[in-house]
Order: C-alpha cells, then sequence, then structure tokens
C-alpha cells in the first residue's frame, strides 16, 4: 500500500497563489502601505522633538494603528506563499509571487526604518507619549527599543538603498542556498532498491532503526555537501558579508552580539502575529 505524505491544506486562508481573493489581499496591502506613506509625509514627519507631548501621542498612537494592521495581513500573506516555496522550490509561480511580494514589502521597509529614526528624535518625550496614548501604552517597549536602536542607522537615502540592494545580495544568495540544498539528489540503496533520496529524506536517515544504514546515509550526505561546498560558501559570503559591512556602517561592533541580544529582548516583546493560519491533513 502506497501511504502519501501529509500536505498543508491552507484553503482556509486562500485558495490559491493565483486566486482573486489573494491577489485582492496583495493590493489591499499596497494600498494600506501607500496610506501609511502619505500619513507619514503629511503628519509623522511635521512633528518633532519640540513637539508637545500630548499633540505626540496621537501620532504616534494612529501610526502604531496602521502599522499593525499592515504587518497582520503580511503576516497572513508571507506565509501562505512560503507554504509553497518552502515545500516545492521548483515551484514557478510561487517562485515570482514571493519576488513580487518582496519587491511590495520594500516601501513598508522603508517606513519601518523611517519611524524607528523618527522616535529616536523623540526619547525624551517617548516616555510622556506613552502615558497618553492606549496604543503607545499598548507598545511601550517596543517603541522603547526602536528609539534606542535608532543611533545604528545610516542616513535614510543609505538606508533605502540598502533595502533596496538586499533583494539582489544576501536575500538571493539566502533563496540560492536553499534551492541548491533542497534540490540536491543523493542515489542511496535502501531495503535493497537504489533510490535518488532528496537531501531532506537522506537527512532523515539519521533516525532509521538499522545503524549501518544510518552510517551509510551519515557519509553518502557529507559526499553529497562536499560537491555543492563553493557554491553553499558563496551564499554563505554574499549573506554575512552584506550584513558585517552594513554593521560596520551603521556603527555595530559585533553582528552575533546583536544577534543574541534581538533574540533575548524578544522574550519579552509583546505577541507580534506570524503563525500561518492553515491546518494540516493527510491527502489520498
Amino acid at each position: 500500500m502506497t501511504i502519501s505524505a501529509p500536505r498543508w491544506d491552507l484553503s482556509n486562508v486562500y485558495p490559491s497563489l493565483e486566486s482573486r481573493e489573494f491577489k485582492a489581499a496583495v493590493e489591499d496591502y499596497k494600498k494600506q502601505v501607500a496610506a501609511l506613506e502619505k500619513f507619514f509625509k503629511n503628519k509623522l514627519s511635521k512633528a518633532n522633538a519640540k513637539t508637545k507631548a500630548k499633540d505626540l501621542a496621537p501620532l504616534v498612537g494612529k501610526a502604531i494603528d496602521q502599522i499593525n494592521k499592515i504587518q497582520t495581513l503580511s503576516a497572513t500573506i508571507a506565509p501562505f506563499i512560503y507554504s509553497y516555496v518552502t515545500t516545492n522550490s521548483r515551484d514557478k509561480v510561487a517562485m515570482k509571487t514571493l519576488s513580487e511580494f518582496e519587491q511590495a514589502s520594500l516601501p513598508m521597509n522603508q517606513l519601518m526604518t523611517q519611524f524607528t529614526a523618527w522616535l529616536g528624535k523623540l526619547a525624551p518625550k517617548l516616555d510622556q507619549v506613552v502615558k497618553n496614548n492606549k496604543s503607545a501604552t499598548a507598545h511601550a517597549f517596543m517603541l522603547r527599543e526602536a528609539a534606542k536602536q535608532s543611533k545604528y542607522l545610516m542616513s535614510e537615502p543609505e538606508e533605502a538603498l540598502a533595502a533596496e540592494l538586499s533583494l539582489s545580495g544576501g536575500n538571493a544568495f539566502g533563496k540560492l542556498q536553499g534551492i541548491v540544498t533542497s534540490q540536491l539528489t543523493v542515489d542511496f540503496e535502501l531495503d535493497g532498491e537504489t533510490q535518488k533520496l532528496p537531501m531532506p529524506a537522506l537527512i532523515n536517515l539519521r533516525f532509521h532503526p538499522d545503524e549501518n544504514t544510518r552510517r551509510r546515509a551519515y557519509e553518502a550526505e557529507n559526499q553529497a555537501w562536499e560537491t555543492v561546498k563553493e557554491t553553499l560558501a558563496a551564499c554563505l559570503n554574499g549573506v554575512k558579508g552584506e550584513t558585517n559591512t552594513l554593521d560596520k556602517k551603521r556603527g555595530r561592533k559585533d553582528a552575533i552580539f546583536r544577534i543574541h541580544r534581538m533574540a533575548a529582548e524578544a522574550d519579552h516583546a509583546p505577541y507580534r502575529p506570524g503563525e500561518c493560519p492553515g491546518r494540516r491533513v493527510d491527502r489520498g
């Protein structure tokens, strides 16, 4: 009897990547980002450290509310796309959709950088602002943390350029690593039959009950990695090279310390939507 592999059923989110519902969600995302951009330009950018705290509070609150709404939508769209990309790297429609959504997300990334820089200028009044707005109070930790991190930002034009170049830099190298490792296959004898196993299947043999099978699979895995080591090294250099270069420009001394600190502080951060709302089912 052939048992089919478990599949993710995300039809309760959107019917498909090409469905009317999904495309409408992406358009809604773009419209919301455009509205936030207009709010930043017409309202937020005209307020500064000289503005009274009672006048800053509603601006901060409105910005938070709009950002949360956009990120909630993004946290549904992005995992839906990745549910296709991460399970089938040969899905051309999914890869194309991911690239398009990354492009659509660039303005939002740039707005978040602007918001962080703006909060940094308001740091002396931030405590008062937090006390005068419900949304600001609920996100007090993140607001204060953003204000502290603002000292590591480059100029606005430099940050905008860095965000745009990331898609063809570290982000592209990350995708290449995923494609190479997911599509790598190995001829392996299992249960008396030579099979062409993808790397995830070969790696899973580490838990095979037979010791000899585990050993052979481990050796085959190491040999397979050797065949793509130059490509993977280039990917690692591309990702970390971009990170180290930007960290140096931003005045950060240690990228590793920054990552550990962010992870530790995230344990105390408010909930941010990011879980994929689909459900897993077995399809025959």
